[in-house]
């Protein structure tokens, strides 16, 4: 069934063959080491790619609740690489949207996040019964809530929240101003 081993291909690119960030910069794969903004673009295309493809795979396979656990995280992993390498400023020429969405540009400005939404409330429905992707779920929502959160505690600005309104909310709008 090639639409198994086209699912299957993106679902280990994706989930085992890429490295899961970190929160700390300095233990994470994906901004420890300077990156320049080609091969950032690049990561960022690719990944979109596999995504796409994997959307388009699992579309064409037998639907069941195990199916849809295992593509959520698959997905929840794709959107904290993305996260992560979005937040590096490239060595050679930055890119404004990596600078503000980091915080790292000129001004007063703090970085933002992306929130889990209803991956961590109706995810934790879904039957995950492979340890390896019951330890992916929790690495991502860890990660996401660490991404949405400041070091104080506090909440920070989040975008794309489209599972809460699918007009701008308040962190879409700081964002783009």
């Amino acid at each position: 069934n090639p639409s198994a081993f086209a699912a299957s291909a993106a679902q280990y690119a994706l989930t085992t063959t890429l490295p899961m960030p970190s929160l700390d910069p300095t233990h994470c794969f994906w901004r420890q080491t300077p990156m320049r903004r080609e091969t950032q673009v690049n990561l960022l295309f690719l990944i979109r790619r596999v995504c796409r493809i994997y959307q388009a795979a699992t579309a064409c396979v037998q639907q069941s609740r195990g199916l849809v656990a295992i593509r959520s995280t698959t997905f929840a992993c794709a959107a904290c690489i993305a996260d992560a390498i979005g937040r590096v400023g490239a060595m050679d020429d930055p890119s404004p949207f990596s600078l503000h969405y980091s915080g790292a540009c000129e001004g007063p400005t703090e970085a933002f996040g992306i929130e889990s939404g209803s991956f961590e409330d109706l995810g934790s429905h879904l039957p995950i019964v492979d340890p390896g992707f019951c330890s992916l779920r929790f690495q991502c929502l860890d990660y996401l809530r660490g991404v949405s959160r400041k070091d104080d505690g506090t909440d920070r600005n989040t975008i794309f929240n489209f599972d809460q309104s699918l007009s701008p909310l308040e962190g879409d709008i700081a964002f783009i101003d």
